[in-house]
Order: C-alpha cells, then structure tokens, then sequence
C-alpha cells in the first residue's frame, strides 16, 4: 500500500498546528458521524435527566420524604448533563486522525490525543472492534503513567474510530509500520555501496566521506563515523558507574541517561544513536577511560545464557584505525511485531568493543537475521571510525 504525502493545502486544520518542522501526513481521516455523540449517547444523557426531574416531582418514588429526593434526583440530572456536554465536546467533527512519515496521530479540538511512533506500535496488537481500530484496550486507568497509556476521551479503546472501513485502516498501519524497515534496508545497501569507494586514508587522516554520506563528529575526543544521512541520528549524555547508598556499593554498574536532542543541537555529549526503524540501527557510547571489559569475560557473561542468545563468532585481535579492541557476533531469540508478521524474527547483534590512549568506545549494532543489507551497513558504519590528532 502506497503512502504518498497528502497535500500541505489539504491536511486538515486541526493537524497542522501538531506537525513537526519537515513531518509528512501520509493519510487523514475523521470519525464518522455519531461516534463519540449519538443516538444512544443523547438517549442515555436524556433519561438520566428525566429520572432526576421524575424523582424531584414525585412521580416516581412518592412515598420518600420530600427533602429526601432532592440529593438523588439532583445526582441523576447532574450526572445526564454532564454526559450529555462531555460526549458533545468530544463529538465525531472534532476530531483529525493521521497517519505520517513519524508516527500515528490524533488530535481532539486543539490537543493531541495519541502520538504513536512505529517503535511504540510494536509494544501493542492492532485488532478492530466494530468500526474502531484500536491498539491497546485499557480495563482500568493506568497507574504507571507510561506515555500513550493513560486514559483519554477515546474511551477504553485507543486508536481510530469511527472508521468506514477498519479491515482498510488496519491494513494501511501494518503497510506503514513496514514501509519503516523497508526504507531501512534500501538505504543500507545503498550507503554499503557508496562507502566500499573510500580510499584508504595516509596514517593519522581521515580521508572525506562520500557525497550524501554524513560523517558524525564528537567535540571531545575528534572522534569521526559515517553514517546514513536519511536515518534518524540522536545524541545523548549516559552515566553509567555503581550505584552507591551512604557509601556502599550496591551495584556494580547503572545506566542513568539525559535527554535525548538530535545531533547538531549545542551541548556535551557521549551517547549516539543512528536509527532506521526499531529493529535496525547502531548505539555508539564513548568513555573517557580505557577499555577495561575483556573478551573473555564478554564470552562467560550471563548475558548470552539469560536472553537465550547464541554466540556466533568472535574477534578477539580488532583494529580499526588507532583502535584496538575485539567483536562478538550473536544471535537473538525473534522478538515478535504481532503487526507485521515479517518483522518477527531473530535479530543479529554485532557488539565492538575499542580502545586507544586512554579513552574506550562500545558500538551495538542491529538488525534481523532477514535484513542482510543492515548488517552490511551497520559494519560499514563500524569500520569508518576515525580519530583526529
């Protein structure tokens, strides 16, 4: 299924203030009419109020006190204006739902409702109900406060409502979530082909990247890597050492990490990310100390055996430019995308560890076992590591 960019003149207003500088809608649609206050909502609201007026009359229930009717019927009529103004200010025209080139979009009269990315879709099970595309049910109000989960005025069903077709929503959510890996892989092998033209640079330079590839740079340390320009590129500040309790080290090592900004944004930083879709892409963290995780210990960790992830192969003696350090290779058990039947599968996991003059890098990199193309970029990437000075 195609999704080519709905004209800017033609996105709906209440989208526009939403967008991101550069975001894309792909599709937009509103619920149909009566979906959120209708029929069976006014006649719910109506008898409520009826109830209240019959009980403050007397007409039902004449044997109570007077004074006693008052609390129960005032309840009754309150509560049947209340549904009727709230299902009215959530009514089917005031509503705009999107799908663009970052993620799922609903907007609710001003305010965004649900803003899923394909990497938080994955958590869920898309189903239908009815005319309402839905990808989570919530039973009960959430106590965790997790982003996209908290009870809203789309009810208990979060998603696409009112859809004239659901069997043709859903099918267009599955074909973006995949269009995300899709694109992914053909970037890859295209960046894979354009960094086999490197020449090989004169000993302590770094020779240019090729045109349209762009080469990361870290302030602190000179240290360079080419990456895919279209990927999204990220960079952070991460933490990581004991955790200490009045002195006392209670474990040997915790990841605490700032708040992530694109790369470019002004600002120290030692964690980079270079992302194509969910399951594909490369975490790059740097530390100002020497490298001081060995092979063996990498081999003999509790990683492999508690994740069920099967070691391939190993390079004990790498060297990349003036880093020196090893590789491991593993398997891991398929992760299932219960959206896209094709993304459940076994990922391949390249980790590299390096070191030089008193500084360290760790890269992770990952893909599908399905996703060849990937992997070739994500080694491409790993051997452009340059170091100025």
């Amino acid at each position: 299924m195609q999704h080519a960019p709905v004209s800017p003149a033609e996105i709906n207003p209440r989208l526009v203030p939403h967008l991101e500088p550069g975001e894309s809608v792909l599709w937009q649609n509103q619920p149909r009419p009566g979906s959120f206050f209708g029929p069976r909502q006014i006649a719910g609201g109506l008898s409520l109020i009826v109830l209240g007026i019959s009980l403050a009359s007397g007409v039902i229930a004449p044997q109570l006190p007077e004074a006693s009717r008052y609390a129960p019927a005032a309840a009754a009529a309150g509560t049947g204006l209340l549904l009727l103004i709230t299902r009215w200010s959530r009514r089917a025209a005031l509503w705009a739902y999107a799908i663009t080139d970052r993620r799922l979009l609903s907007v609710l009269n001003g305010k965004v409702i649900r803003s899923v990315t394909p990497e938080q879709l994955d958590r869920f099970d898309l189903r239908i109900k009815g005319d309402t595309v839905y990808w989570l049910k919530l039973i009960k109000r959430n106590l965790n406060g997790s982003p996209g989960t908290e009870r809203g005025p789309d009810g208990i069903l979060v998603g696409f409502h009112g859809q004239s077709d659901p069997q043709a929503t859903r099918a267009r959510i599955e074909s973006w979530r995949q269009s995300f890996s899709e694109r992914a892989s053909a970037s890859a092998a295209a960046f894979a082909e354009q960094m086999k033209s490197v020449a090989t640079p004169a000993p302590g330079e770094a020779a240019p990247p090729p045109a349209g590839v762009l080469r990361v740079n870290h302030p602190g340390s000179g240290l360079g890597l080419d990456v895919l320009p279209d990927w999204k590129v990220t960079i952070k500040n991460r933490h990581d050492g004991p955790l200490r309790i009045f002195g006392v080290k209670v474990l040997p090592r915790i990841i605490r990490d700032g708040p992530e900004r694109p790369y470019g944004d002004p600002g120290d930083w030692n964690f980079l990310s270079v992302r194509g879709a969910p399951e594909a892409g490369l975490d790059l963290t740097i530390h100002n100390r020497p490298l001081e995780t060995t092979l063996d210990a990498i081999l003999n960790d509790p990683f492999t055996k508690i994740t069920g992830a099967e070691i391939l192969s190993s390079d004990p003696d790498l060297q990349i430019g003036r880093f020196r350090g090893f590789s491991v290779i593993r398997r891991m058990p398929g992760k299932e995308v219960r959206n896209v039947e094709a993304l459940s599968a076994p990922a391949m996991l390249r980790q590299v560890w390096l070191g030089h003059d008193g500084m360290s890098i760790e890269l992770q990199g990952y893909a599908l076992e399905s996703q060849p193309d990937v992997q070739n970029a994500i080694d491409a990437m790993v051997n452009s590591i340059t170091l100025r000075g």
